[in-house]
């Protein structure tokens, strides 16, 4: 990392990583599976997360984002014994966590003013991972609430 922004950038996805990583492991195995609707249950939200990261820090743009390279579909294609366990979605997230963190490692504050795409820059293309993780994050934080498990998540 090169410089004050491309530091906090970096800093502040290590957070979020970090507190997601920490409300993922708060849930038991039968919590992990235990919901209030379609999508707001612990496994969906978290295996959301994670694939929304991979996804935004892919290597290779240009091309089409593979949704089953790691359990084989999304989350909303698979069925509830097919989602994976806590233990291989912590897995996913720490995998993604070190491709972000090399891709952290290989700009500096000149590349966040460069386009991401034709849309938005590096900077907002970061930003906005921060802010959809955070978004789900909290949900993911009030089902840890709504089992009784809520773990300490301020970072």
């Amino acid at each position: 990392m090169a410089g004050p922004l491309s530091d906090a950038i970096a800093i502040q996805i290590e957070k979020t990583i970090k507190i997601t990583r920490r409300v993922i492991q708060s849930f038991s195995k039968e919590q992990w599976m235990q919901g209030i609707s379609h999508f707001e249950v612990p496994a969906k939200v978290a295996y959301h997360i994670v694939r929304s990261l991979d996804r935004y820090f892919r290597q290779v743009k240009e091309k089409e984002y593979d949704e089953g390279h790691r359990f084989s579909r999304r989350w909303d294609e698979l069925s509830d014994e097919m989602l994976p366990p806590q233990e291989a979605v912590v897995d996913f997230l720490d995998d993604t966590a070190l491709k972000i963190k090399n891709f952290l490692q290989q700009i500096d504050d000149s590349d966040l003013a460069a386009p991401h795409n034709d849309r938005i820059t590096v900077l907002g293309h970061c930003i906005y991972a921060i802010r959809h993780t955070m978004h789900h994050q909290g949900a993911l934080t009030a089902l840890a609430v709504y089992h009784k498990c809520d773990p300490d998540v301020w970072e």
